[in-house]
């Protein structure tokens, strides 16, 4: 993982969620939206809170 891309979950030290600081975007190794995905849609609702918040 690039210096300026910061793992903020992981699994068996492998990268699950990154935080790119200056592009103020995230990512996820997995599908958030899918149904099989327990809590998905917090997960979603928390991440677009999150990156539309007021600095």
């Amino acid at each position: 993982v690039p210096d300026n891309i910061k793992v903020i979950a992981q699994y068996e030290d492998i990268p699950m969620a990154i935080y790119h600081h200056d592009d103020n975007a995230l990512g996820y190794q997995f599908h958030p939206e899918s149904i099989l995905t327990p809590n998905g849609a917090m997960l979603l609702q928390q991440s677009v809170a999150y990156l539309t918040r007021a600095k």
